[in-house]
């Protein structure tokens, strides 16, 4: 730096210097020579373009920018080719090449029909026009795909461009890119491959079917359901088996996209298991019913799925099919926090019968359970229509649980006369809470059986129950 301190660039603009300026150019401070380009593109002198063409290869990425911009407000010619240049130049950043489009238009530059027009519309983002061009947008496409700097964004673009164009030497470059970090890349790959559908891509792809990510990968990513609709594409009888294991998938997506390449091979359902997969992915609920005890165990598995729909058609589906299979899995759903589950749950069980009456006792039994499954169990009980119900319900009594409680003495009063002793005994026990008196004496007198008529005085008289609750 010179003993008078940096160039005064505002100063040397409004003298229009331009020898000064293009002087600055060369300053050690960056600052210094991006105002210095900026002046020269305001100024528009054709001296400057030689130096602001160099200018486009300096180590500050903001000067880089700031002349491509200058040289689109000169208009000179020379500055075509380097900016042609900068188009293809992945290291100087996306600003830049975008200002160098820009340039190059102000310049009244056409974009050919050739690389340099791809890479005009790669930058642009206009990837219809690139694909559009076939064959010369191929390469730089495939560079784009590479670019690990570049945005995940238009690394999925580039891929979908290139699945678009089918063109062979995007193989290698899509199968390597199958491994990218980000989830949509390596979708839009997949997709890419199997549009282009050569075989070289087969186990890649079914590498990627069968690789299962993180949790909210699995969620969220249409990875693995994009590289089964690939295997459908490519139609190789070696993806078979790897589609078959896939239509047991936990993600409804991977099974049904397994399904839809399986038809696409032309393989034709059995009557067993792997039947039952393939209808419960095409949500033929019909069809996988009908295959009944082959169908259990499918159907049982999908009783956990993300997907309410599927759930609630699996547990209707295993009350139609009656299988005792079914049962505890069917039990558990009733925990369920989805009130709409629980409900099918509960259907379904009841159409098991009178074998799901002791298991549900069990539930009423453990106090640790969620108040939901206790209520869900104490209307299964009910509507099973067994009286092995009536002790477990009249033991909820003394639940300290209201909800419970009176959940217990609505569905006693369904059950009627056939609960009046039971509830006597409960009445003429000793030592039991004013809870389950109060519990007890409230169902008797709602049922109106003249039987409990002498229990309820007797205890009316002894004031465990307010008049009040009878």
């Amino acid at each position: 730096m010179g003993i008078f301190g940096p160039p005064n660039v505002e100063k040397m603009e409004v003298k229009r210097n331009v020898g000064g300026l293009i002087k600055a150019l060369r300053h050690e401070k960056h600052d210094v020579r991006q105002a210095a380009a900026r002046a020269l593109g305001r100024i528009g002198d054709a001296r400057a373009v030689e130096p602001l063409i160099a200018a486009l290869k300096d180590k500050y990425f903001k000067l880089r920018e700031t002349a491509a911009w200058a040289l689109g407000y000169i208009g000179d010619a020379r500055a075509v080719e380097p900016l042609i240049a900068v188009l293809k130049d992945k290291e100087k950043g996306l600003d830049l090449r975008q200002a160098a489009a820009w340039a190059l238009e102000q310049l009244g530059w056409k974009p050919d029909q050739g690389e340099d027009g791809a890479w005009y519309w790669i930058v642009r983002r206009d990837w219809e026009k690139a694909v559009a061009l076939g064959f010369p947008a191929v390469e730089p496409l495939i560079a784009v795909l590479k670019d690990a700097y570049e945005d995940g964004d238009v690394r999925q673009a580039a891929a979908g461009a290139l699945g678009k164009i089918g063109d062979a030497r995007a193989l290698e470059p899509l199968i390597a890119a199958l491994k990218d970090g980000s989830s949509g890349v390596r979708q839009a790959v997949a997709e890419a491959l199997g549009k282009i559908g050569d075989v070289r891509a087969l186990e890649p792809l079914i590498a990627v079917l069968k690789k299962k990510g993180a949790d909210w990968e699995e969620k969220y990513s249409y990875v693995r359901p994009a590289a089964a609709r690939a295997l459908g594409n490519i139609r190789d009888s070696r993806a078979l088996e790897s589609l078959i294991t896939a239509l047991k998938d936990g993600n409804k997506n991977v099974r049904q996209a397994a399904a839809g390449a399986l038809e696409q091979l032309g393989w034709n359902p059995d009557q067993g298991e792997d039947g039952a997969w393939y209808w419960i992915a095409k949500r033929d609920w019909r069809k996988a019913v009908a295959l009944r005890s082959q169908a259990v165990e499918p159907f049982i598995a999908v009783l956990k799925d993300e997907d309410l729909d599927v759930c609630q058609a699996a547990a209707v589906a295993l009350g139609k099919i009656g299988n005792s299979r079914a049962l505890e899995p069917l039990i558990a759903s009733l925990k369920d926090g989805r009130n709409d589950m629980r409900l099918a749950a509960a259907d379904a069980i009841v159409k098991l019968g009178a074998c799901a009456v002791e298991p549900l006792i069990a539930v009423l039994k453990k106090k640790e359970e969620e108040r939901h499954m206790r209520l869900a169990a104490i209307d299964v009980i009910v509507k099973i229509d067994d009286i092995r119900a009536i002790e477990p319900l009249i033991a909820v009594l003394e639940d300290m649980d209201q909800y419970e409680r009176s959940a217990a003495v609505e569905r006693i009063v369904k059950i009627g006369a056939h609960a009046v002793k039971p509830l006597i005994a409960v009445l003429r026990a000793e030592g039991k809470g004013a809870i389950a008196y109060q519990a007890a004496a409230d169902a008797i007198v709602k049922i109106g059986d003249a039987r409990a008529q002498e229990p309820l005085i007797a205890i009316l008289m002894d004031k465990k129950l307010n008049t009040s609750d009878v």
